[in-house]
């Protein structure tokens, strides 16, 4: 497992005690893409504050911003999907949507962009 910047290894080692179901997805998944297809599982963003959701979704139109997002209270990741391909993003999605559901039936995994950015890898698994 790789990580974008400083800053989100250490939170990777906080990620443990704040979501340990997140965490073992993760490194399940590292495990999984190193063995299905020799690549590293890249993590981009972890935490997020409410001053760099703000940011993030300044292009957006304003009425499909998020309140809130999942990365605010540490049940949510973004991956490097660049690193796959379609398919093998297709395959990481299903093989972790059939391994944990979450409680609201929203999807743990799948790739997304918002306005002004590129598409990533998003993985959630939400504690409430």
């Amino acid at each position: 497992m790789k990580f974008k910047t400083t800053r989100i290894e250490e939170e990777y080692s906080e990620l443990q005690d704040k979501n340990a179901q997140l965490h073992a997805l993760l490194v399940m998944l590292d495990g999984y893409t190193r063995a299905k297809f020799s690549k590293e599982i890249v993590l981009t963003h972890l935490f997020r504050t409410p001053e760099e959701q703000v940011s993030l979704y300044a292009a957006t139109e304003p009425s499909k911003r998020p309140a809130k997002s999942p990365h605010q209270s540490w049940e949510a990741v973004d991956l490097r999907s660049t690193t796959f391909t379609e398919a093998e993003h297709k395959d990481m999605c299903d093989m972790l949507n059939k391994t944990y559901k979450n409680k609201n039936a929203k999807p743990v995994a799948f790739v997304h962009a918002i306005a002004g950015g590129a598409p990533h890898f998003h993985i959630q698994v939400l504690l409430s």
